[in-house]
């Protein structure tokens, strides 16, 4: 799955989520970025608010655990009982 598809898979709400998947799926010139460092770049170079970004972590997160949810949970900082 593509991040562009991935976008599309979200349904429509006025969620910080759902906001940045509707603009960019509105945004003709929105890349089908492949990492992190992509996505933060274009969307620094649109000149994207802090809150847009913030939005486009948490979309790029979620997307990286859809992606591969065993990798992901390895990455990340989870605290064992």
């Amino acid at each position: 799955m593509t991040f562009l598809e991935f976008l599309r898979s979200i349904a429509p709400e006025d969620t910080p989520r759902g906001d940045f998947a509707a603009a960019a799926l509105g945004d003709r010139q929105f890349p089908d970025v492949v990492s992190w460092d992509q996505l933060a770049k274009y969307l620094r170079g649109k000149g994207a608010c802090r809150e847009a970004v913030a939005a486009g972590r948490l979309v790029w997160r979620a997307y990286e655990a859809r992606r591969d949810p065993a990798t992901w949970v390895s990455r990340t900082n989870v605290r064992k009982a």
